[in-house]
C-alpha cells in the first residue's frame, strides 16, 4: 500500500461522517461525460468543472446551489480565475506525486506480428 500524504483529506466529510471540514482540502476528479473528458475540482464551497475538448467551464456555489443549477462562470470572473489557479495547483501537486511514485503516462507502441495475427483471428483487425 502506498503511503497517503498528510495533505490529502479523507472523504468522510463528503459522506456526512465526522472528519475534516468539507473545504479543508480540494477534491480533484477527471472523468468522461457524453464522450468528452472533464476535470472537476471542489475547493471551499466552489465546484469548478472544465470540459477538456470544448474547454467549456462551469462554476457552482455549493452552499447556495447544492444541486448545481446556476452556472456562475460568466457572472463571476474572479471566482473563475481563482478556480483556474486552484486547478493548476492541483495538477502540479498531482505531477509531483506521479514523479515521486514513478508513475508515467502510458505510451503507445505498434503491436508485434503475433499480436496482429491474434487480433485478426478474432476479427478486430483486417
Amino acid at each position: 500500500m502506498l503511503p497517503i500524504p498528510p495533505s490529502y483529506a479523507s472523504l468522510a466529510s463528503l459522506l456526512g461522517l465526522p472528519g475534516t471540514p468539507f473545504h479543508a482540502s480540494p477534491l480533484l476528479s477527471v472523468k468522461p461525460l457524453y464522450y468528452e473528458d472533464r476535470e472537476s475540482l471542489i475547493f471551499g464551497e466552489t465546484h469548478y468543472i472544465r470540459s477538456l475538448l470544448s474547454e467549456r467551464e462551469e462554476i457552482y456555489d455549493l452552499r447556495l446551489d447544492p444541486q448545481e443549477q446556476h452556472d456562475l462562470s460568466r457572472t463571476s470572473p474572479g471566482r473563475l480565475f481563482e478556480a483556474r489557479e486552484s486547478m493548476q495547483e492541483q495538477r502540479h501537486s498531482s505531477d509531483l506525486l506521479r514523479e515521486s511514485y514513478g508513475i508515467r503516462e502510458p505510451s503507445f507502441s505498434e503491436p508485434n506480428r503475433e499480436t496482429l495475427e491474434r487480433l485478426r483471428s478474432l476479427g478486430y483487425v483486417q
